[in-house]
């Protein structure tokens, strides 16, 4: 098994216990509530499937190898980068506008939207994974004659 085929099963599995938490009611808001998390306004049935639509894509997508599992590795960056861009906006409304208690940029004035940049980074951290194991190379089979040659 290559190891790009490792990565689309496992992240694809990993979003299928995701959607399958999410159908089943196991959906914790953020604690303390953020902000103009925007993802978290969207009906847990819709953010449920989507992330068992992406999981499937991916497995799916692991039997064609490279580089046709390319549209895998997209459907796996699909929900990371729907919470990257909502906890980008709660960042940017933390950052940029003045709030309900008035202050000017800088200002804190949405409680609790200052921690989205910490959730910010761990959803591009996940992208970033992503995107690296898209652009590995499956390694090429050994040599018929197991001399090691390519």
């Amino acid at each position: 098994m290559t190891p790009r085929r490792k990565v689309l099963i496992s992240l694809g599995l990993l979003w299928l216990l995701m959607g399958v938490g999410l159908l089943a009611g196991f959906d914790a808001p953020t604690f303390p509530p953020i902000a103009y998390v925007w993802h978290e306004h969207l009906d847990t049935r819709i953010r449920g499937t989507l992330w068992l639509l992406t999981g499937f894509a991916a497995i799916a997508a692991s039997r064609q190898g490279a580089p046709r599992d390319r549209w895998g590795f997209t459907a796996l960056s699909l929900m990371p980068l729907v919470r990257v861009g909502s906890y980008a906006t709660s960042l940017a409304v933390w950052l940029f506008t003045p709030g309900p208690g008035g202050g000017g940029p800088w200002c804190p004035g949405y409680p609790g939207t200052g921690i989205a940049g910490e959730y910010l980074l761990v959803w591009l951290a996940v992208v970033c994974l992503i995107a690296t194991a898209a652009g590995w190379e499956n390694p090429r089979p050994p040599h018929p004659d197991g001399s090691g040659k390519q």
